[in-house]
């Protein structure tokens, strides 16, 4: 609503058919629930986190099951706005980040057919559609726009193949589900995680690789006790960049390492797990971090882990080999004067594969799309299969449910 500073005003939305519930958990109305018999009406309360009170402030609530929505009303720094998306997340809520003013625009899904059948456009004509309404960047408006008749094309020829050979025809419905899978990254954007022990710079990296200071830097260790968050987009990817709080060696047997700290880590280890990416910061610099790398060898070696030896202006003190899991990236980078950055950025490209997302070719560009295909590839590919992908590109969406029953 405000800048995000000391003294600013934030607007918390939520959207969806569990809003009364979360919102019944991270909220306590002055009043008491049972005497808002008008939940509609503005309500003053605090906003709670686990019988902790995060901040006063107000909320309300409209609407039921789909349509429900509720704000909070809460001071705006990025601290309290922070613990209140936590504590959300916490009962079950999703964060979605939008852009300031912007009104969220739901994906397509199973509950627009009627909104095809209306408009008389085709499945793809109306998830194209909605997907131009939503994308964030460039390169996501350019792709959709070619896949509006380039799918609907592919398909076509694809229909032509298994009439001929259902088995060539299995296998290009397969290699495009394999080639659409990168896209959500383009529509939906990446989290990539940045984790390691305190100090290693993450702070000072994130916002070098966002262009701007997100995180809070200081000389201090254990500057960044939570998750802080930046969003930016590279190579037109929308991204979404989490700073998480450093770990300390010995955080679970020092007697001053607090309940909130142990919780900031607990939670960072969390995000690594669930991330796109995730980066793991040490400083190559300093001495060797064996507790960590020991404690959290799994994590290093991770499918989606990149290693950052940072801190390449200053001479290493540790041969980075020893972090190197066979077949794993490590990039020399310095968050300091940025050298190394554009190969860490294309080491994130490459796990997420967006160098296969080939602008020339077909794809699939919606999760019910993936779904679609995939229910027919679970069973006979024929001159049924055929016709519904033919059904596709020419009639309507509720059409396209009674024939594929998705």
């Amino acid at each position: 609503m405000t800048s995000p500073r000391a003294g600013a005003i934030a607007v918390v939305q939520f959207a969806g058919p569990g809003v009364a519930d979360v919102l019944h958990e991270v909220f306590r109305p002055d009043r008491g629930w049972s005497e808002q018999t008008d939940p509609a009406r503005l309500m003053f309360g605090q906003v709670i986190d686990r019988e902790e009170t995060i901040d006063e402030g107000i909320a309300a609530i409209a609407g039921d099951g789909e349509s429900c929505v509720a704000e909070v009303t809460v001071h705006g720094g990025v601290r309290i706005v922070e613990r209140v998306l936590m504590a959300a997340e916490r009962h079950g809520a999703r964060v979605v980040h939008i852009d300031r003013g912007a009104d969220p625009i739901r994906r397509p899904s199973n509950d627009t057919h009627s909104a095809f059948v209306q408009s008389g456009e085709t499945v793809i004509d109306a998830e194209a559609a909605a997907c131009l309404a939503v994308a964030t960047t460039r390169r996501a408006v350019r792709f959709i726009a070619r896949q509006r008749t380039m799918l609907p094309a592919a398909l076509a020829e694809i229909a032509a193949t298994i009439d001929a050979d259902p088995t060539e025809g299995r296998n290009r419905l397969q290699q495009l589900i394999d080639r659409s899978r990168p896209v959500r990254y383009l529509l939906d954007g990446a989290t990539v995680v940045l984790f390691g022990p305190v100090n290693a710079g993450k702070s000072t990296l994130i916002n070098r690789l966002t262009e701007r200071e997100s995180s809070i830097v200081s000389p201090l260790p254990g500057t960044t006790r939570d998750w802080v968050d930046a969003s930016t987009a590279i190579d037109g990817i929308p991204m979404r960049f989490i700073d998480t709080a450093g770990v300390r060696d010995d955080a679970d047997e020092r007697d001053d390492a607090n309940e909130l700290e142990r919780d900031a880590i607990g939670r960072g280890l969390v995000r690594v797990a669930e991330a796109d990416v995730s980066v793991v910061v040490l400083d190559g610099a300093a001495r060797y971090p064996g507790d960590f790398v020991n404690q959290h060898a799994a994590a290093i070696a991770a499918p989606h882990a990149i290693v950052a030896f940072n801190k390449s202006d200053r001479p290493a003190s540790w041969d980075v080999a020893r972090v190197q899991p066979p077949g794993r990236p490590v990039v020399c980078v310095s968050g300091l004067t940025g050298d190394g950055i554009p190969k860490l950025v294309q080491a994130i490209l490459s796990i997420l594969s967006i160098a296969e997302l080939d602008a020339d070719a077909a794809c699939l560009f919606t999760g019910r799309q993936i779904e679609w295909i995939s229910q027919l590839l679970s069973g006979d590919i024929d001159r049924n299969a055929a016709e519904v992908l033919r059904a596709v590109l020419h009639r309507t969406g509720q059409v396209i449910q009674d024939v594929a029953g998705v």
